[in-house]
Parts: structure tokens; sequence; C-alpha cells
């Protein structure tokens, strides 16, 4: 790792080769800045799982199904991103 790392989210560095790391276990990402969320692993679920304010028929809104998705450090299982969106 490479003492000149910025910061790519609370969960994610870079360093100045472009490598991915995360910042609780220091193991590799895969992907770029821009695209390392979609090479995690992730868990999806149905879109109430998302927490306790989550009650709602999405169906009232839109016409998709929506689902809850969180994607996971593959090395230690932080949690580094979650959210609800159409499936």
């Amino acid at each position: 790792m490479s003492t000149q790392a910025r910061s790519i989210s609370s969960n994610a560095r870079q360093d100045d080769a472009g490598a991915l790391w995360c910042t609780h276990c220091q193991g590799a990402l895969e992907g770029t800045a821009d695209d390392y969320l979609e090479h995690l692993p992730a868990y999806v679920g149905a879109a109430t799982e998302g927490g306790p304010r989550i009650y709602a028929d999405a169906s009232a809104w839109i016409d998709s199904k929506v689902v809850f998705r969180q994607s996971y450090c593959p090395h230690c299982w932080t949690a580094f991103h979650s959210e609800v969106v159409p499936a």
C-alpha cells in the first residue's frame, strides 16, 4: 500500500497506483474506484429487510420489483453499501 492513499468511501481506499483495499482488513478489492461495488459479494432480499422504516409496498409508486441489496468486503464481510432499489 502506498502512503499516498485517497478515500473512496468510509470502507475503501485507493493508492496512487490505482489499487483498492478495504479500510477495515486491508484486503484487496477488485475493480476501479468507479465500479468496485459491482465486484463485491452482495445479499439481495425483500425491500422490507432494509430496516424497520421500510414497510410500504413499493408497487404503489413503481411498476418494477424492488429489493434490498447489501454489498460486503469479500475478506472481512464488513457491510460496504446498502440500498433499496428496483431489481
